[in-house]
């Protein structure tokens, strides 16, 4: 009970469950600014920064739900149920977390009292962004797979870009293109690229198989701002049917 208690001491903005949402090696350092993210559907949600995180030993984690076999689910971190009641195509707010190292289990059923469908042992460091993705994978396995966030600022008059993969078909290994430039190659299932600094402008990418000209999908238009971060999950859903769904994050001014 006291480690609860020590988990949401200190944390002053509120949080709202918004609709959909790193990678592996990419840099993951502790921001000094609180954020906010932005979802397709408008809502928005608020963090600690994670030097104020760190500071009670917690790790910052937000939960993106990209498996379509699951319906609503929820995440847990050790003993500790973090999220409850997530649907598909859904990601939730960054909640704090101990710092520590637990597995972290994916529940059936909106309180994940109907069964455990994916485990994943992770050791999380304080003051960290983490996005924990659940998805199938190739065989249909529910799987889970922890993603680092650098939320870290970007050059003057740049913005940030990611793509996930959580296309859980025989896809594979996908590159992205801007028109003829490729953005991004060899991005594996269940991962992420790392973060790529852009001019502002309006994106419009196209989702090939790694190192095929062969198009499995057209992303949905994102116009990048100034200072903002751009996550964009590639999925798909029951149907083998391919979406992607983008996320905005940027850093609050100091207060």
């Amino acid at each position: 009970m006291e480690k609860n208690k020590r988990m949401y001491r200190g944390l002053g903005v509120t949080f709202g469950v918004a609709m959909l949402a790193v990678g592996c090696g990419t840099t993951n350092k502790t921001t000094s600014q609180a954020t906010l993210t932005t979802t397709p559907d408008g809502k928005t949600s608020g963090a600690e920064s994670g030097a104020q995180a760190k500071q009670w030993k917690n790790a910052l984690v937000r939960f993106a739900q990209a498996d379509p076999a699951t319906g609503s689910s929820a995440l847990y971190f050790g003993d500790l149920k973090i999220f409850s009641d997530v649907a598909f195509k859904t990601v939730t707010p960054y909640l704090p977390v101990p710092a520590e190292r637990h597995e972290f289990k994916l529940g059936l059923g909106g309180d994940g009292a109907a069964a455990v469908a994916a485990k994943d042992s992770e050791g999380l460091s304080a003051g960290k962004h983490y996005t924990v993705l659940s998805m199938t994978d190739q065989d249909g396995k529910h799987t889970l797979a922890k993603l680092s966030d650098d939320l870290t600022a970007p050059a003057a008059g740049k913005a940030k870009i990611r793509v996930i993969n959580a296309v859980p078909t025989n896809v594979g290994d996908v590159d992205v293109f801007q028109g003829e430039n490729k953005l991004f190659f060899g991005i594996a299932m269940a991962s992420a690229s790392a973060y790529k600094e852009v001019d502002p402008t309006m994106v419009h990418m196209e989702v090939h198989r790694k190192d095929n000209k062969s198009i499995v999908l057209k992303t949905k238009d994102v116009e990048l701002a100034a200072g903002r971060f751009y996550t964009i999950l590639v999925m798909g859903d029951k149907q083998g049917r391919l979406d992607s769904l983008n996320v905005e994050d940027q850093l609050l001014p100091p207060q």
